[in-house]
């Protein structure tokens, strides 16, 4: 046998074992990265609904419960089952409706006592278990630093276990294609090719030990150079498409879980007040938004209507925006004062989140009875209000202090006017007013006043919305939407 075929069978046993470790320990690191992106992806699905679940359980609110429980289910086909079980163990709410019949025909709480779920209970973080072919996940509900449940997810792997034989499947296919290249350019040009098949060889062991940054570098312009090329090409797709799957798939799941969370906060059913017709229209300008708005029944013909702008924009502003909507629920009821409403507000909110953040907004109280509407305005834009009587229009300017967040025990005032048949009004946040065109030039109140006063008599509340958005259009074109709108309508009958 001749130097060059022993060297020729060398080189090709060599580069036979070298694209074979490269793809073994591609695969075991892409499968690692498909179950750690699983992992991530669970904890956050979990901590995301761990809020709602808890004020769920102190509140005793078990639609709420079954709600977020039964939304987890539904939305990730890979979940086998979602349950709840409280600190001693007793199942609360379980995603599978037989497993929930027979606790409710026999009327007493079912105590799991399976060893991953004492494991659970006894954690305080959260916890991944295997059983069989699935996996468990678990994450604890916590209030005031003690635990009052734990929420469990039981996962299936098939589909990961799919991907990761197709990923298995086409890097195999890639090293037998490479192999092949080789041990033709081996055998004919193994002269030629010896110092550089170094080179090549130096480069393909760093990239197979994970630095996917390395390029390799040959300055022949022949087959090994373009096979250097292809491999650099082949290293950085690997690179990308290994990013990419991360990326995405755990930045879509998180948006689209922000999206339904705050989908559910903005309400889609208001309460019917007599001879009262509501318009409202609510565009944020990311994926999720700092604005709010509610309107909720506080007392016997009494309604609360609050329109919150969260400064800033995206999921930063969303956060708050949510905590300001479990705020607001819980303190709306307590106080017929809208001035004190705000200021409970303030108060609660300015801890929670960051000095350099903040809110505007205004709150009302409309006294059905008496036709009379009370309010506290928090730095917000001014209450536009049309009378029938005079057919003017104001701007109503009083009762204003600085925005919540910013300073404790501030002193919100109030003010109020009489809510007559005919009359008006018209709420919204900054986003409406300011709305840019490509000039940067702002739509401006006075425009917004002029699309509200458009045969303002012979519309509806949900006209005069549209009127005000199409002529908002108009005017910024093709400019991308740079702040959350949220524009609400209000008129009596």
């Amino acid at each position: 046998m001749s130097i060059k075929l022993k060297f020729t069978v060398l080189i090709l046993i060599f580069i036979i074992i070298l694209v074979s470790v490269l793809t073994v320990l591609s695969i075991s690191r892409q499968k690692n990265l498909l179950l750690e992106s699983t992992d991530t992806r669970m904890k956050v699905l979990m901590l995301n609904a761990s809020d709602t679940i808890k004020e769920g359980m102190i509140s005793a609110d078990d639609l709420l419960i079954s709600t977020i429980i039964r939304k987890i289910k539904q939305r990730n086909d890979d979940i086998i089952h979602t349950y709840l079980l409280n600190k001693k163990g007793e199942l609360i709410f379980h995603s599978d409706t037989s497993v929930m019949n027979k606790i409710l025909d026999m009327g007493l709480l079912k105590k799991y006592e399976d060893p991953l779920s004492k494991k659970a209970i006894q954690a305080n973080s959260f916890l991944k278990q295997k059983d069989k072919d699935n996996y468990i996940y678990s994450y604890p509900i916590i209030d005031n630093n003690i635990k009052i449940g734990t929420l469990f997810l039981k996962f299936s792997f098939l589909n990961i276990r799919k991907k990761i034989n197709m990923t298995q499947i086409r890097l195999i296919t890639t090293s037998l294609l490479i192999m092949v290249v080789f041990v033709f350019i081996t055998y004919l040009f193994t002269n030629i090719l010896l110092r550089p098949v170094k080179k090549l060889t130096e480069g393909a062991k760093i990239i197979g030990k994970g630095d996917l940054d390395h390029k390799i570098i040959i300055t022949q312009h022949d087959e090994l150079g373009a096979l250097a090329e292809s491999f650099n090409t082949m290293t950085e797709e690997l690179k990308i498409s290994r990013q990419k799957i991360i990326d995405n798939e755990v930045l879509e799941k998180d948006l689209q879980i922000a999206k339904d969370i705050q989908g559910y906060l903005i309400p889609q059913l208001i309460p019917k007040i007599k001879d009262i017709q509501i318009g409202k229209y609510y565009n944020p300008a990311h994926f999720v938004g700092g604005d709010y708005y509610d309107i909720v029944e506080i007392s016997k013909n009494k309604y609360g209507i609050i329109i919150i702008d969260v400064a800033g924009k995206g999921s930063g502003a969303a956060i708050i925006m949510a905590v300001i909507t479990f705020i607001f629920h819980s303190e709306a009821s307590k106080t017929f004062d809208t001035g004190k409403l705000m200021g409970a507000l303030n108060n609660n909110l300015i801890d929670r989140i960051p000095r350099e953040r903040f809110a505007t907004g205004l709150y009302m109280i409309y006294d059905a009875e008496r036709g009379i509407i009370q309010y506290s305005n928090a730095g917000h834009s001014q209450i536009v209000l049309y009378k029938r009587s005079s057919n003017k229009v104001y701007e109503l300017a009083k009762a204003t202090a600085m925005p919540i967040g910013i300073s404790k025990d501030v002193d919100y005032p109030r003010a109020g006017f009489k809510f007559e048949k005919g009359d008006i009004l018209m709420l919204q946040t900054d986003g409406i007013y300011e709305a840019m065109n490509s000039q940067m030039e702002d739509f401006g109140m006075e425009r917004v006043i002029k699309s509200f006063l458009k045969d303002i008599n012979k519309k509806s509340p949900d006209q005069i919305n549209n009127s005000i958005i199409n002529d908002i259009k108009v005017h910024v074109g093709d400019a991308k939407q740079h702040d959350d709108m949220t524009l609400i309508t209000i008129k009596k009958s």
